[in-house]
C-alpha cells in the first residue's frame, strides 16, 4: 500500500513539474525561430536585397503567431517590420501612400526598439534593437522627399 502511495506522488509530482519543462522548451523554440527569422530580415535589410526581405518576410505572421504562446508587443511588431519595409523597397507611385510609408517606418521602429532582454531568447533584444536602427536607416535613404 505504501508502495503504490508513494508511485502516486511520484506520478502526480512529475506530471506538475514536466509541462514546465516542455513550456520552457517551447518558449525557447519559438523564441529561437523568431530571432532567426529577424536575422534573416535585418540581412537583407542591410543589403538593400528587396528579393532577399521578400523571402525572409515570407511567412513571418505564421512565425509570430504559431509558436503556441504569445510573443511580447516588440516581438509581434516583427509582421509590421515586414509589412512597412517591403513597401519602401518596392515603393509607391501614390505620394499619399509614400508619404504613409514614411510616417510607419519611424513608428514601426519605434516598436520593435522597445525590446527588452528575454531569458528564453538570447539575442532576440540585439536583433530587435539592430532592426530598429536599419529601419531609421532605410527611412532616411527613401524618405527625402516626404519629411
Amino acid at each position: 500500500m505504501r508502495i503504490r502511495h508513494s508511485f502516486t506522488i511520484a506520478a502526480l509530482a512529475g506530471a506538475l513539474i514536466l509541462p514546465g519543462i516542455a513550456a520552457a522548451k517551447d518558449r525557447a523554440e519559438g523564441w529561437a525561430n523568431w530571432t532567426a527569422r529577424a536575422e534573416r530580415i535585418y540581412e537583407a535589410l542591410i543589403n538593400g536585397d528587396s528579393a532577399r526581405l521578400d523571402s525572409a518576410c515570407k511567412g513571418v505572421t505564421g512565425v509570430v503567431i504559431g509558436q503556441g504562446f504569445q510573443f511580447p508587443g516588440w516581438g509581434q511588431s516583427l509582421i509590421q517590420v515586414c509589412t512597412v519595409t517591403q513597401a519602401a523597397y518596392h515603393g509607391s507611385n501614390n505620394n499619399r501612400r509614400s508619404k504613409q510609408i514614411c510616417k510607419d517606418l519611424p513608428r514601426v521602429s519605434a516598436l520593435i526598439g522597445k525590446s527588452t532582454e528575454v531569458p528564453e531568447g538570447p539575442g532576440a533584444h540585439k536583433i530587435a534593437q539592430q532592426i530598429s536602427r536599419a529601419m531609421l536607416e532605410i527611412r532616411d535613404q527613401v524618405c527625402v522627399n516626404f519629411r
